[in-house]
């Protein structure tokens, strides 16, 4: 793909690993708001051949934020973020997000939008951010070959490799499975590439593995069931960091032929970094398309 593909918009810099990994990603913003994209490839992909939620959360996680950074040179930390899928994307044409900033304040600063694939609407949400000063974000910014020096931490023993069939997943990094203080857990190591400019773990990665914990649990619990998110909800309680592994135990409140209701969280090291909830369709997985 040539650097620039998309004339008149631009990439962040310095560069967001975790953003250049998935897209990279494009915008072009004003004073009141933001229009992004993101060119689709084979590694975007779901087992369904559709565009990944974890994808799609990502990129309208990267708009709003740019949404909410686009008055006085700020940066924007995601509190928290609610979203809705209403249709599938697909490989071939590029996604747009289309976000505008609804109110911007000395703490917080809210933004809402959707992201669109060939005039077909995938996603709705709306945000509420933290404004950083940016010189102040850079100067606090852990360069990203100090990162790469960080050992991961491994999967503790008797942890198995959670196997998947998406494109998506296995691209951003694989997950494990086991149990802990007789609970089952999915856990996912910490690598270079899953951090923001700053060098913390990026938010978007965050609700992927968050995505990709209650699904697998929701696998399990229905003998494999095909989960496909409808709605997702994420509070943001801290950073996290490379090093330690992630970790998510998920609890599934109710539960029918068609629908799993999901709440959970995601922690590090002791800390609660994020917390979530979902409503999950259940779909045969034999009448799903499979990857191409």
């Amino acid at each position: 793909m040539p650097d620039h593909p998309f004339p008149g918009y631009h990439v962040y810099d310095p560069a967001d690993p975790f953003e250049d990994h998935v897209g990279p990603m494009y915008y072009k913003r004003d004073s009141k708001g933001a229009h992004c994209l993101l060119a689709t490839r084979p590694e975007h992909l779901n087992s369904g051949s559709m565009v990944h939620g974890g994808l799609l959360m990502s990129f309208i996680d990267y708009a709003l934020a740019t949404a909410a950074g686009a008055l006085d040179n700020k940066f924007a930390l995601t509190v928290s973020l609610n979203c809705a899928f209403l249709n599938a994307g697909r490989l071939g044409p590029p996604l747009e997000a289309r976000t505008r900033l609804v109110r911007s304040g000395k703490t917080l600063s809210f933004a809402r939008g959707e992201v669109v694939q060939e005039g077909n609407v995938l996603l709705t949400a709306s945000a509420v951010f933290r404004p950083l000063d940016r010189a102040r974000a850079l100067s606090q910014r852990v360069e990203p070959q100090s990162s790469s020096t960080i050992a991961p931490e491994q999967p503790p023993a008797g942890f198995t490799l959670v196997e998947r069939r998406s494109p998506f997943l296995k691209h951003v990094g694989d997950s494990y499975i086991g149990e802990r203080d007789a609970k089952r857990i999915v856990v996912q190591q910490t690598l270079p590439h899953m951090v923001n400019t700053g060098g913390l773990l990026h938010g978007g990665m965050l609700m992927n593995f968050a995505d990709n914990a209650f699904c697998t649990e929701i696998g399990i619990v229905t003998g494999g069931l095909a989960p496909i998110t409808t709605s997702f909800s994420a509070q943001f309680l801290a950073a996290g960091k490379l090093g330690p592994l992630l970790s998510s135990a998920v609890e599934l409140p109710r539960i029918t032929r068609t629908t799993a209701f999901v709440r959970g969280t995601v922690e590090q090291a002791g800390a609660t970094l994020l917390t979530y909830d979902a409503v999950v369709t259940l779909r045969d997985r034999a009448k799903l398309k499979e990857p191409t």
